[in-house]
């Protein structure tokens, strides 16, 4: 690639935000920003990927002369049961989210499973990887593949796709952003209502009046959720209480309340990542502590930076993984992460499970 090339592509990012503003749907975004990196750099066929941002795992995706269609279920059990070179979860941590399958392995890419089983089948020889991340979260990933007559990936190349990884995650946050907000959801806003002593709305901004109206669940003005939680929050001593209901919407919501005196507080905002991805660990029984450490798990972290980042000791992170892994029947990291992908992420992929604003379904 010559440097006035890479130069260019360093210069899309202005165009990558257009083709965000016009398009309609995550596929029309990736197709069209596949469309303005392939203006610069040639590729013979690209993937691109949503990720869920708290596990890093393919929560959909759409490709152009990709890899062959009956190989997928191939590639994902590479990716998630096997383990190959520049998985996901590991390009997330790495100080550029981006790789290039030749050189991840030593320039003998038959060392590969992914390659000798996936790419050499479907006429590929060619890999890049990006991770798309913002504010260190993954939202997608783009997989750029040259055939057997196209040149080598390089260094610079990689490097420049790399550069584009925080637009693009960028503008897919806020392409799905703007998918909920069409479809009736008000994500960016909590919103607050004050519940007085007759159990009645005694005030409402327009967010919290959007959210009751989804969690209408009969004819009273007060949702039963909402009031189940008011509830409780009298007998809490003065402590804020939490927890998530869905809407009609299909939407899930973190409602938290506080008493006032006679009157409760009542805050209603959309569920955040970590919330949303508990409800699918819930599955498990895993405790609060648990379903912590294997958040950090899923995302590439290993036990000692998991320690630093809960200050426990790495033995007290393995025996809560050792726990984790009778709880829910494997042996390994691995065998979690696949489990866990197979069990409640692809089923909701096949299906076409739309995705909410924080990345994950919004279909349950």
């Amino acid at each position: 690639m010559s440097s006035t090339a890479s130069s260019r592509l360093g210069r899309t990012r202005g165009d990558v935000e257009r083709v965000a503003g016009r398009a309609t749907d995550v596929a029309g975004l990736f197709e069209g920003v596949a469309g303005v990196v392939g203006d610069v750099l040639p590729v013979s066929g690209w993937c691109a990927h949503t990720l869920d941002p708290t596990t890093a795992m393919v929560t959909g995706g759409v490709a152009h002369e990709g890899y062959r269609a009956d190989l997928v279920p191939r590639l994902l059990e590479i990716e998630y049961v096997v383990g190959d070179v520049n998985p996901f979860d590991e390009l997330l941590h790495q100080p550029s989210p981006a790789g290039v399958l030749h050189d991840a392995t030593d320039g003998e890419p038959t060392r590969s499973l992914r390659y000798t089983d996936v790419m050499v089948p479907s006429g590929i020889e060619h890999e890049l990887r990006v991770v798309l991340r913002h504010q260190q979260r993954p939202w997608g990933a783009l997989v750029l593949l040259r055939d057997p007559d196209g040149p080598a990936f390089t260094a610079r190349e990689r490097d420049a796709v790399a550069g584009l990884g925080p637009t693009l995650a960028l503008s897919l946050k806020r392409m799905l952003l703007r998918g909920f907000v069409d479809s009736g959801g008000v994500p960016e806003h909590a919103g607050l209502l004050v519940i007085g002593a007759d159990g009645d709305v005694e005030s409402a901004t327009t967010e919290a009046e959007h959210w009751l109206d989804d969690l209408r669940d009969h004819d009273g003005a007060v949702p039963l959720p909402v009031r189940a939680l008011a509830s409780s929050a009298g007998d809490a001593d003065g402590r804020a209480v939490r927890a998530r209901a869905r809407g009609r919407s299909g939407t899930w919501l973190t409602l938290t309340a506080w008493r006032l005196g006679d009157r409760v507080a009542v805050s209603m905002e959309s569920a955040a990542p970590h919330d949303l991805t508990a409800l699918a660990l819930e599955a498990y029984s895993l405790s609060p502590r648990e379903r912590e450490i294997v958040e950090l798990v899923l995302l590439g972290w290993s036990t000692a930076e998991i320690g630093t980042r809960l200050h426990l000791s790495p033995y007290t992170v393995q025996d809560h993984l050792k726990t984790v892994f009778d709880k829910t029947g494997v042996r390994s990291r691995r065998e979690l992460a696949a489990d866990l992908f197979f069990r409640h992420y692809l089923p909701r992929i096949e299906r076409g499970a739309r995705l909410n604003a924080d990345g994950w379904f919004a279909d349950d």
